[in-house]
């Protein structure tokens, strides 16, 4: 008998159906077949990207050239698709951060029925930095973007402002890059206009900017002059000195500053005189950052103290707080110096730090003349120094007298200290006499006359740590500081207010501001 397995196939055994070798070849004949026919329908010469653009958009650049004579960049892009095209958006960054639109192209040069290719000119990239730029294509299909392609730029690149409000001085740094620099300029701009300050050499790297006002701002930018003829700018960079960082309204009227402890949290106290008494308010001022990340100053005002004076003129008081100048401790005191209510006699009240208990009271042998002025400051040798009726008293830390001395001029209207030396604002006669106090206090003392060098009438002045002296020209609504040397650092113009029974104080805290009283109770803060 004839075996007929072999004529079967499939996993049923003997119930296969029975298949010849003709059929086999044909169903793989017709397989391959179906095969080539497909790989010919997909197969394009223009599909030789890893993105089909039949499919899906394709945008690119092409090139990206920097042009010596003209200073610009020339980016040459290139569009794959069928999709129409409505735009084109080239994009550009040079912080490593966000790109920025530049330009838009709405068509280009066709080359095809599904390519087209077009350039733009960037007429104005930052000197000395590698750029980047990007393409945007918009199609009905939504967006497709392109690879980032980096172009350095030649010439000097901005690289920082390292302000020294301290010193009235703003120093700028750049770097440069590239061949064929023939020099820099050195321009500011500030609200008012810009000006030229420099012109370098390629060798130099660096400018001091010694002339600049306090609260205003500069913006810097340098621009290089290249041998193909071109000027090309840096991005640039702004700061200011000591600009106004808050206004705070701590009074409807009359007030007085005083520097706080750091003994607690406390940098700044406020003395607001009321009808039946007076309130002693506590603030505590620090620094934040805003969303551009540039500092800011706030202020909390921790409590008020209502402080008994019925035996007081509190028109006349003065406040005089802890000095900066002395490490502080605890046991610091605050001071309210003035008259009495007849006038007729000088009135002392010491409250310790932190919690403001009332300390000390006196004296009882100071009588006063009619129209007398009384003033006090905690200069920097740790003691109180307290002027009027034609004289000046000396305090120790203990409450002690320590001497007293008489006056050849007008009663002061502002004293101010540190350790080297007592400053006395003679606010009647429009000038300020000082005297050395750093070898200590002996049975007189002597005073010489200051001289400004620029022409200003003193309203009163403090000083900071960094010896610098800052004076309130009440008539001309301005700051102005000086060094140690009495040389003029700068000057800042205040708010519209009134400023003839104002003045200044400084800080407790360790941001060093200054902080500008007016008569109308408004409190405006400066940030070195």
């Amino acid at each position: 008998m004839q075996d007929t397995k072999s004529q079967y196939s499939g996993e049923c055994g003997g119930h296969a159906l029975p298949v010849s070798a003709a059929s086999l070849q044909w169903r793989n004949f017709l397989a391959i077949s179906g095969l080539v026919i497909l790989l010919q329908a997909c197969y394009s010469p223009e599909r030789d990207l890893i993105q089909d653009p039949r499919n899906t958009p394709l945008i690119h650049i092409l090139t990206s050239d920097f042009r010596p004579a003209s200073g610009g960049v020339n980016v040459r892009w290139e569009y794959l698709g069928i999709a129409p095209l409505h735009r084109v958006v080239l994009l550009r960054r040079n912080d490593g951060l966000i790109f920025d639109s530049i330009g838009v192209m709405t068509d280009g040069m066709a080359l095809g029925d599904s390519r087209l290719i077009d350039s733009f000119i960037d007429p104005s990239p930052a000197s000395g930095e590698l750029i980047e730029y990007s393409v945007i294509a918009r199609t009905d299909q939504g967006s497709s973007s392109g690879r980032a392609v980096q172009v350095q730029i030649p010439g000097a690149r901005l690289v920082r402002l390292r302000r020294n409000p301290f010193q009235g001085r703003i120093q700028i740094d750049w770097e440069s890059v590239g061949a064929g620099l023939t020099g820099f300029e050195v321009v500011r701009r500030t609200p008012s206009g810009s000006r030229s300050l420099l012109l370098a050499a390629p060798s130099v790297d660096t400018y001091l900017d010694l002339d600049i006002e306090g609260n205003t701002p500069y913006e810097y930018e340098i621009r290089t002059t290249v041998s193909a003829g071109a000027t090309l700018t840096s991005a640039s960079q702004s700061t200011e000195v000591y600009s106004l960082a808050r206004t705070e309204p701590v009074s409807l009227g009359r007030v007085g500053l005083a520097t706080g402890s750091s003994v607690s949290s406390i940098t700044l106290y406020a003395l607001v005189p009321r009808t039946f008494g007076i309130d002693l308010s506590s603030y505590r001022y620090f620094f934040g950052s805003s969303f551009d990340g540039s500092q800011t100053v706030g202020a909390i005002r921790e409590e008020t103290n209502a402080l008994e004076a019925s035996d007081v003129d509190v028109a006349t008081l003065q406040i005089a707080g802890p000095t900066v100048f002395r490490p502080a401790t605890v046991g610091n005191c605050i001071y309210l110096a003035g008259t009495n209510a007849s006038g007729d006699q000088v009135t002392i009240r010491a409250f310790s730090l932190p919690n403001l208990t009332a300390k000390w009271k006196g004296p009882l042998d100071w009588p006063l003349s009619d129209g007398a002025v009384v003033s006090a400051v905690q200069a920097g040798d740790g003691n109180l120094y307290v002027s009027g009726g034609g004289s000046l008293r000396v305090y120790t830390p203990q409450n002690a007298e320590l001497v007293r001395y008489g006056l050849s001029f007008s009663d002061p209207t502002n004293l101010a200290g540190d350790a080297s030396a007592l400053w006395a604002v003679l606010g009647g006669e429009g000038r300020v006499v000082r005297s050395d106090i750093s070898a200590g206090l002996g049975q007189t003392i002597n005073w010489e006359e200051v001289t400004f060098p620029i022409s200003l009438v003193p309203t009163c002045l403090t000083l900071n740590r960094f010896s610098q002296i800052f004076v309130l020209d009440a008539t001309a609504q301005c700051v102005h500081a000086f060094d140690i040397e009495l040389s003029h650092l700068l000057s800042w113009t205040l708010p519209e207010d009134d400023y003839h029974q104002g003045g200044l104080s400084l800080d407790g805290g360790p941001g060093n501001l200054i902080h500008v009283f007016s008569s109308k109770g408004n409190v405006y803060t400066y940030l070195p």
